[in-house]
């Protein structure tokens, strides 16, 4: 199993502008047993959900503005 910490954006430009402190605060509180997680911020690259295996574990930032998964909610499907 590996864990999968996602920050959405609508675009990726290849620089950073602010990555959530919490993906490293959940990174740093994952247990050594699963590994490190796999941090993705959309600002920088696209999430490639190919990556995600049968008994990964994804978790994606909600947006504020929307109070939801978008845009990358069809990255992470409910039975993926």
């Amino acid at each position: 199993m590996r864990v999968h910490l996602i920050n959405p954006s609508d675009v990726a430009f290849g620089i950073g502008v602010i990555t959530p402190r919490w993906l490293y605060v959940i990174a740093a509180a994952t247990p050594a047993k699963y590994g490190d997680p796999i941090i993705t911020d959309e600002t920088l690259e696209q999430f490639d959900p190919e990556t995600i295996r049968p008994g990964d574990v994804a978790g994606r930032a909600w947006s504020p503005k929307t109070w939801s998964m978008l845009p990358g909610s069809n990255a992470c499907p409910p039975n993926a």
